[in-house]
């Protein structure tokens, strides 16, 4: 008898899973066990004929199997530095013979072994091997749950309450140190149904999906957070769904409308108020919707098992928001069905992973954990598919429901209960540090000068939209506040699919306005008979008045985090004929219009329309607080306004905005495998000086600045002291800076071009931003005012000594 027994080979295909490649020769027909780090696995059984190897050993070709397996680790073992794996043959009960290996897994890199992998091998239907058959009729319920003891038995009694009783509840313990595990086994006790995933380490919710998706039994798959309800009929209205489009295997994912759960009382608010309903990928290119979404969260979200199983794993980079990736790899092999019923509710309480919690980061979960993972699924499964979606003209197969409106500059709001505090909460600091503009519709605003606009964050008002058709501009954010221009104007909602605005007193008005938001009013603060303006840093707490929608914008600006804030078409006059006599429910006077002189469209105010007396002497007062304010936070309100009375705030030409500093810094220019952009081009009419400031990857040879045809001057190029792991190139970020003289003018195109070791070249292009000695002071002082007022507040905490600098204009 020969016995022979080798664990070749093992390669990571995820970051908790690996393909195991060995052989054994065994003529009692006994297979071996795998051990991994001292514990026993599974059993490991033969797979295909190894005849290759056969006469090494002395056996009999027909005796030697091959062994090829796909092994899901532990969590302490995907944890650790290094594995050691051993194939291990019992006979009797004793251990005869074992085979070791041993793999490091600190330096693994799972994208690069699985392009290796698919290249060298056999397409797998699947790697992982799961139950023999999907029992039709059963639906599979998968419960995650990290120290939730608070809310997780109103969640379990909600699943074991539906009506359709043949379901198979999976619950995972993703490691709890609350009380948690002890409410899951007394679960356990009561209903046969439900089955357990104990884990001693959190993994996140990625993780513990994917120990449900293992378990799951059923054709459908119901997911469900442990902090939500569902209603009794939610699984037996899916089922019936899903068994209604079965056969035509067209529906890839399930979603239903959930209530918003505030604390322990159930309401009437809809976390969405519309739900994804067709072909979404083709909708999306079509509609320019970069990121596809957004879907209902968790505990309204249904799959196929098998989509599952295709889809599986979830990184493990998903602690949070792993539906996030389950919806987008679902949507890649077929559409959505969305069911339009309120079947749930999304429990809201202070301790949520993302809604209310300041800590989560949109906009970087989507840049570093959403979009990577995606487009890693998507190259792994040759998906000719990439997220941001391509915007190239497709034929589309329209959505039949309400789909989310695009807010400009790639950016949706996803947050999305309804109740106005939380929804105004939501924008917090979604632009901090960014620029925007504020449009005024006074007679100075050039419609032309929108179409410069498209790619900034705008807010606009009132009859704005009487520019639209002659441009295709429409701003990121829309906002009416006064009650004569709401009740005398009627807006076509269907061409504006800006996030919209609206104080309280208006909700009657707007309530069904899509993308509406509404903000209370602070109660105006008088001193005796004189008016005492505030201004609102924070909009869940309500916007102060100023006489104006300006000043209203101009609060949002704050409280989403803008830098700078540029007025246009702000004139600061007006002209009327003759007051009406009547007053506004707020006490202000009713003027009656004349011939239209105040603003940028002659039909602006037909004759004989009423409208609010406008009070310059109290904007300009509430305008000085907003001046404060920005300029407290170490920001500014500048007017870009072509022409002016408002003397307030600083000024500057609109021409010379159009391609500042801060746009170039936002703009990222792709060119075949090279990433590169112009941070800077400024030019000193002065001393006669450009500069020009920019970033690449991999690193160039040469980097020279041609202005008409010409070399300008040449770049020094240094490496950035960090690296940026999303870029392709695998290498980090280079700056270069380049200083020449040439007579060049505001506005004038500069090319850069860049030349790298292998003889090719590209092209960067960019304006130039004239700047004088003048300019300069003035950001030296703004700098200079916000460091001062740094340092006084670290004084004032008591965290720093020293004194207050002043600084004399």
């Amino acid at each position: 008898m020969t016995t022979a027994l080798r664990a070749e080979n093992a390669v990571f295909v995820t970051q908790d899973s690996l393909l195991l490649v060995g052989w054994c020769v065994n003529d009692l027909d006994e297979a071996p066990f795998l051990r991994i780090n001292g514990k026993i696995y599974a059993r490991i059984p033969p797979t295909e004929r190894r005849a290759d190897v056969a006469e090494n050993v002395g056996g009999r070709p027909d005796a030697l199997t091959g062994i090829r397996r796909i092994v899901l680790l532990r969590p302490d073992d995907a944890d650790a530095d290094r594995l050691e794996i051993e194939l291990v043959l019992l006979q009797g009960g004793e251990e005869t013979l074992s085979n070791k290996l041993v793999v490091g897994t600190a330096a693994k890199n799972i994208h690069r072994v699985v392009r290796d992998l698919d290249d060298n091998t056999e397409r797998l239907e699947s790697r992982y091997r799961w139950p023999d058959n999907l029992e039709a009729g059963l639906t599979s319920v998968i419960l995650g749950v990290y120290n939730g003891e608070r809310y997780l038995p109103a969640a379990i009694d909600s699943i074991l309450a539906q009506t359709d009783r043949n379901i198979q509840v999976i619950l995972v313990d993703d490691g709890s140190t609350d009380g948690t595990r002890d409410i899951l086994l007394d679960y356990k006790d009561q209903d046969a149904r439900i089955e357990l995933i104990l884990k001693d380490r959190n993994g996140g919710q990625g993780h513990a999906i994917n120990a449900g998706i293992l378990r799951a039994r059923g054709d459908l798959t119901c997911l469900m957070d442990a902090d939500d309800l569902w209603y009794p009929q939610k699984v037996e209205v899916v089922r019936e769904v899903y068994e209604e489009h079965r056969a035509a295997g067209l529906y890839t994912i399930f979603q239903h409308k959930l209530n918003i759960c505030y604390g322990d009382e159930v309401s009437q608010h809809e976390f969405r108020d519309a739900l994804l309903d067709g072909d979404i990928i083709n909708f999306s290119r079509k509609e320019k919707i970069w990121i596809p979404g957004p879907f209902i969260p968790t505990s309204g979200l249904s799959f196929p098992t098998e989509i599952l199983r295709v889809a599986f794993p979830v990184p493990r980079t998903f602690r949070i928001c792993a539906d996030g990736f389950l919806t987008r790899a679902a949507i890649s092999f077929g559409h959505s069905k969305a069911i339009p019923a309120n079947l749930g509710a999304y429990r809201i309480h202070g301790g949520n992973s993302t809604v209310g919690n300041e800590a989560f980061d949109q906009q970087k979960y989507i840049a570093d954990v959403l979009v990577p993972e995606v487009n890693g699924f998507f190259e792994r499964k040759n998906i000719d598919l990439r997220l941001p979606i391509e915007t190239r003209s497709y034929e589309s197969v329209p959505l039949n429901r309400l789909v989310p409106v695009r807010t400009g500059k790639g950016i949706y709001y996803t947050g999305e209960p309804r109740r106005e505090a939380r929804g105004i909460e939501d924008f917090r600091d979604i632009h901090k540090g960014k620029r925007a503009f504020i449009v005024a519709t006074g007679p100075s605003l050039d419609i032309a000068d929108l179409e410069a606009l498209k790619d900034e964050i705008t807010f606009a008002c009132n009859k704005i939209t009487l520019a639209f058709d002659e441009t295709d501009w429409r701003p990121t954010y829309y906002a009416i506040i006064d009650s004569l221009v709401s009740e005398t104007f009627e807006v076509d909602w269907s061409d504006l699919p800006s996030v919209k605005f609206f104080p309280e007193d208006l909700k009657s008005r707007y309530r069904d306005v899509p993308n509406a938001f509404f903000v209370k009013n602070r109660t105006p603060i008088y001193d005796g008979e004189t008016r005492v303006f505030e201004f609102s840093k924070d909009l869940s707490q309500g916007a102060a008045g100023g006489f104006t929608v300006i000043y209203f914008l101009l609060q949002l600006a704050y409280h989403m985090g803008i830098e700078e804030v540029y007025l246009i078409g702000l004139d600061f006059s007006f002209s009327y004929k003759a007051l009406s006599g009547e007053k506004t429910t707020k006490g202000e006077d009713v003027i009656v219009n004349g011939d239209e002189v105040n603003h940028f469209h002659k039909d602006y105010r037909p004759a004989g329309e009423k409208w609010t007396k406008p009070r310059l002497d109290l904007q300009e007062a509430a305008f000085i607080k907003a001046r404060e304010a920005f300029q407290g936070a170490g920001r500014a309100v500048i007017n870009a306004s072509r022409k002016t009375r408002l003397e307030v705030f600083d000024r500057v030409g609109f021409p010379q905005l159009l391609h500042a500093r801060q746009q170039q810094l936002e703009t990222l220019r792709f060119v075949g495998d090279i990433y590169g952009g112009v941070i800077s081009a400024d030019y000193n009419s002065v001393i006669e000086e450009l500069r020009v400031r920019g970033w690449i990857t991999p690193k160039p040879e040469r980097v020279d600045i041609l202005h008409d045809g010409r070399e300008v001057c040449s770049a020094s190029i240094e490496l950035e002291g960090h690296q940026n792991p999303s870029l392709v190139s695998g290498e980090g970020i280079y700056i270069w800076n380049a200083t020449g003289s040439a007579p060049i003018r505001s506005g004038d195109q500069l090319r850069v071009l860049l030349t790298f070791a292998d003889g090719s070249s590209s092209i960067l292009t960019s304006r130039v931003e004239t700047r004088s000695e003048e300019d300069d002071l003035k950001l030296a002082v703004r700098e200079l005012h916000s460091r001062n007022r740094q340092l006084q507040q670290r004084l004032e905490a008591g965290t720093e000594t020293g004194r207050r600098f002043t600084l004399d204009r």
